[in-house]
C-alpha cells in the first residue's frame, strides 16, 4: 500500500511540474525583473544576447547630462529618469514568460525600436542564475513538502 502511494505521488508530481514551475516563476518574478533592470542593464550595460546597449557609450550631449546628474557614464544604462526600469514586468500565459516593459515610450521615441527588443531578454548566464538559485531550490522544497 505504501508503495501504491508514492507511486500516485509521482504521478502527481509529473503532471503538475508545468504548474509548479509557473509558481515558482510567479512567486520570483521579482527576482526576473531586478535582475534585467539592475544586474543586466544598470551594472553591464547589455541585451540579452550580452551586446552593449546602443553603441555602449553616450552622446556627447547626454554625457554632459549624465554627469551633471551625477548618474553612471561609462555604459547606456536606460535608467536616466527610472521609468523605464520600474515598469519592467514579468507575465506569464498559456504561451509561455513574457517580459514587457509599458515605460520605454520617451520624448524621442520606444526604447525597444532604438535599441531593439533584446534590452528586455535575460541573458543565458542570467536565466541559470535564476534556475540555480531560485527555481531549483524552490522546486526541490515544494517536492519536499507536498509530494514526499
Amino acid at each position: 500500500m505504501e508503495l501504491d502511494k508514492k507511486i500516485l505521488k509521482i504521478i502527481q508530481l509529473k503532471n503538475n511540474l508545468n504548474k509548479l514551475y509557473r509558481r515558482i516563476i510567479e512567486q520570483n518574478k521579482d527576482s526576473w525583473e531586478m535582475m534585467l533592470a539592475n544586474d543586466q542593464m544598470y551594472e553591464q550595460g547589455i541585451d540579452g544576447n550580452e551586446n552593449k546597449i546602443g553603441e555602449g557609450f553616450y552622446s556627447k550631449k547626454t554625457l554632459k547630462i549624465k554627469q551633471e546628474k551625477g548618474q553612471r557614464t561609462d555604459h547606456i544604462t536606460l535608467r536616466d529618469t527610472e521609468k523605464f526600469h520600474n515598469s519592467i514586468s514579468l507575465q506569464l500565459d498559456n504561451s509561455g514568460i513574457t517580459t514587457i516593459a509599458p515605460g520605454a515610450e520617451k520624448d524621442d521615441g520606444n526604447l525597444m525600436d532604438i535599441y531593439g527588443e533584446d534590452i528586455i531578454k535575460l541573458t543565458d548566464k542570467n536565466k541559470d542564475k535564476l534556475i540555480e538559485n531560485i527555481y531549483i531550490p524552490s522546486l526541490t522544497q515544494i517536492i519536499k513538502n507536498e509530494y514526499l
